[in-house]
C-alpha cells in the first residue's frame, strides 16, 4: 500500500455529458464504469477520491469505497479544466502529495499496471514535472490533416516540397495517444498553474478503450466481453 500522505488516487467525475448522457455511471458487466477504476486502485491506495458534483456519482463512488469531494457547478461545466478542478481538489483536502488520475471513462485498468506505473515515476521523479499513459496509435498521425476553409493541410507543414502524409509509414516517426489509463500529477507543478509540467515521463499501456461517444461505449462492452469476461 501506498500512503496518503505522499499518494492518493482521483477521479474527475462530473454529472453532465452531452455526447454520451452518464457515462461515468453507464453499467458495464456487474459495475457502472467508476466502478472499475475505484476497486483496482484501492488495492494499490489507501485513499481513492472522487470529485463530482453530482448527488448520484457521489453515492455510487461511496459505495465502492472512494470518499467523495464535492465540486461547485462551475467546475463541472463543458468548458470546465482538468487544472481548475485540481487545484479545488487540494484547496479542499490540504493535500500536498503526488496524485494518480484515473478515469471513470478509461475503466479497464489492472492493479499491477497501475503499481508499474507508480513505480516508474517514483524511479524517475526527480527528473519528470508529470506522468502520462499512452499506447501507440494504429497509424502516425503525421499522414493526418487538419482542415483549413475547404482544403486539407497536412499536420506537419510541407517545408522542401516533401509531403510527409505521403510518406511510407516505416519513414515516419511513432506516434502516441494519451489515454487516461493513469496519469501522475505533482500538487507543485499545479501551484505553477501547470497541470503536467514541460518533462512529462512517458509510460506506454497496451491499447486502452475510452468511452465519449455511444459507439465508444458499444465498443468498449465488445472488447470488455472479449477479453475480459
Amino acid at each position: 500500500m501506498y500512503f496518503e500522505k505522499d499518494l492518493i488516487g482521483l477521479i474527475l467525475a462530473r454529472g453532465g455529458s452531452k455526447r454520451l448522457p452518464r457515462k461515468n455511471i453507464l453499467i458495464l458487466g456487474d459495475h457502472p464504469l467508476i466502478a472499475y477504476p475505484i476497486m483496482e486502485s484501492k488495492k494499490i491506495l489507501n485513499k481513492v477520491y472522487v470529485s463530482t458534483d453530482d448527488e448520484e456519482i457521489s453515492d455510487i463512488s461511496k459505495s465502492y469505497g472512494a470518499e467523495v469531494i464535492i465540486r461547485p457547478k462551475e467546475l463541472a461545466s463543458d468548458f470546465s479544466t482538468d487544472l481548475d478542478s485540481f487545484k479545488h481538489f487540494i484547496d479542499e483536502t490540504l493535500f500536498s502529495g503526488d496524485i494518480l488520475q484515473l478515469r471513470a471513462t478509461t475503466p479497464l485498468v489492472k492493479f499491477d499496471i497501475l503499481e508499474n506505473i507508480i513505480d516508474f515515476f517514483q524511479k524517475n521523479k526527480n527528473i519528470c514535472t508529470s506522468l502520462r499513459t499512452g499506447h501507440e496509435t494504429s497509424e502516425s498521425v503525421y499522414k493526418f490533416f487538419i482542415k483549413k476553409d475547404i482544403f486539407w493541410s497536412g499536420i506537419i507543414d510541407n517545408k522542401n516540397n516533401i509531403e510527409f502524409y505521403n510518406n511510407p509509414s516505416q519513414l515516419l516517426p511513432k506516434t502516441y495517444c494519451p489515454n487516461g489509463y493513469a496519469d501522475i500529477i505533482k500538487t507543485s507543478i499545479i501551484k505553477n498553474n501547470l497541470l503536467h509540467g514541460a518533462r512529462i515521463l512517458s509510460y506506454e499501456t497496451e491499447f486502452a478503450p475510452e468511452v465519449d461517444t455511444p459507439l465508444d461505449f458499444e465498443f468498449l462492452k465488445f472488447y470488455f466481453n472479449k477479453y475480459y469476461v
